[in-house]
């Protein structure tokens, strides 16, 4: 049986199998991006913080140290900022849940840890201003230094 099926493949040309192999790689690689930019096995969240903290779209989410995510897009919403956030499916978000902006290196980037708690789930897949931290506040910092 190895000899016949060894002769069929000899008597296609190389060039023909050549492009068959392209074009299944191609459709692979296509469908491997089409996945990727559907975000297929994530959940879209959005957080609304008081100020960006210099967080940045691409910057990563993490639950106990683990990624789970990314940080889609950043939009600035009258008073406060809107953060549209990719999070994997497995990751359960309940009601009292928070985001928390974090300092990575002392370099200063960013990320964002997602501290799950509480039952059920999140409302509306929102993070309030009251569920959401950043590492500083500019404003704060400038009474305190004034009194």
């Amino acid at each position: 049986m190895g000899r016949a099926n060894r002769r069929i493949l000899e008597s296609y040309s190389r060039l023909w199998l050549g492009v068959i192999a392209i074009a299944v790689v191609s459709v692979l690689v296509g469908v491997l991006m089409i996945v990727r930019v559907a975000d297929v096995g994530y959940t879209s969240y959005t957080a609304r913080f008081l100020q960006a903290a210099a967080l940045k779209v691409g910057n990563p989410i993490t639950v106990a140290g683990i990624p789970v995510g990314e940080v889609k897009s950043m939009k600035l919403m009258g008073d406060h900022v809107e953060a549209k956030l990719a999070v994997r499916n497995d990751v359960s978000l309940g009601a009292e849940s928070r985001a928390v902006i974090k300092i990575t290196t002392i370099l200063g980037s960013r990320y964002l840890a997602l501290e799950p708690a509480g039952s059920g789930s999140l409302p509306d897949r929102t993070f309030a201003l009251n569920r959401t931290e950043v590492p500083y506040d500019l404003q704060e910092a400038l009474a305190d230094v004034t009194t």
